[in-house]
């Protein structure tokens, strides 16, 4: 799916970012990291999370289907951003072994439904916090590549794109949630 590619959904055409497809591009992800600060997004913690959470604010997990089978934080929405490349396509083989030279045995590949997915399972106004296994940050300062490039990020730029609402994100990802008192759901 190429950057100009329309997504259809309850009527509305849903454009796809193109900074989506381009997360590597470091002027592209500095024009998403802006745009979410312009329009509020916050990155915050488990607990803040929880207490959006009770209020009713749905956590929407945009990790693959087979990782968040293997824990989700309760009462989340799976909707992947990416999921794993399917398909023998000869470009979906190099794809793979693209994947493979930076050390990653499952490949994945952007969700094309993942907009309409949203729109269909999620209120615009009602605001959403979106989690992955990385969490993310917003801040110009940071020094490492960890926070700036994740699926979290990526999906909330999409999601503000589309017009949703009071947009957040879960700072260290899924895995954060877990303590003595708490564990993920499967």
């Amino acid at each position: 799916m190429g950057p100009q590619d329309v997504c259809v959904a309850a009527g509305i055409s849903l454009e796809l970012s193109p900074l989506v497809q381009t997360p590597g591009n470091p002027v592209a992800r500095e024009k998403m990291y802006e745009k979410m600060r312009k329009a509020g997004v916050a990155v915050i913690t488990v607990d803040e999370m929880l207490a959006s959470q009770a209020k009713g604010i749905p956590v929407l997990d945009v990790r693959p289907k087979n990782e968040y089978e293997k824990g989700h934080i309760p009462d989340s929405v799976n909707i992947p951003l990416y999921d794993l490349i399917t398909g023998w396509q000869p470009y979906k083989i190099a794809r793979r072994g693209g994947h493979l030279i930076f050390g990653s045995i499952d490949g994945t590949e952007f969700q094309e439904d993942f907009l309409d997915e949203c729109v269909k399972q999620l209120d615009r106004e009602m605001g959403v916090t979106v989690v992955c296994n990385m969490g993310a940050t917003l801040e110009e300062d940071a020094t490492t590549f960890s926070g700036r490039a994740t699926r979290s990020l990526m999906a909330a730029h999409e999601l503000v794109c589309q017009d949703f609402k009071n947009v957040s994100i879960l700072q260290k990802g899924v895995y954060d949630y877990i303590t003595p008192e708490r564990e993920l759901s499967k």
